[in-house]
């Protein structure tokens, strides 16, 4: 069987860019968005449309950047979200679900065992 596309997206669109800055420094534009898309292998070789993926009720959004990895990160035999993005941190999504039918908690920052951000 054909593997599954997964793909993260980012959207810059309320971010801005040099233009984001007022005159007394304070951030005036909206956050970097990064999305995860997966694509569902189909028997004749091709790809069904792309659906986003969902955590705690909404879609997942990271600070840009997702770099999404599914694994089975705490060894319950379902497949957890696991996302780098642009700030150089990680954000945890678990699978409260099945492997066959996930469900994934919102997502959480990963920190080491002193709480100082994994980067």
């Amino acid at each position: 069987a054909k593997p599954d596309l997964v793909v993260g997206v980012e959207d810059w669109s309320e971010y801005g860019w040099d233009d984001a800055w007022d005159a007394n420094g304070k951030w005036t534009h909206g956050p970097l968005h990064g999305f995860v898309h997966v694509f569902r292998a189909k028997a004749d070789g091709t790809f069904a449309d792309p659906f986003l993926v969902h955590a705690g009720g909404k879609p997942v959004d990271t600070f840009g950047c997702p770099s999404p990895n599914f694994e089975d990160f705490d060894g319950d035999g379902d497949l957890d979200l696991l996302c780098g993005e642009f700030l150089d941190g990680f954000t945890y999504f678990e699978n409260v679900g099945t492997r066959t039918e996930p469900k994934y908690a919102a997502g959480r920052r990963l920190n080491d065992a002193k709480g100082t951000p994994l980067t």
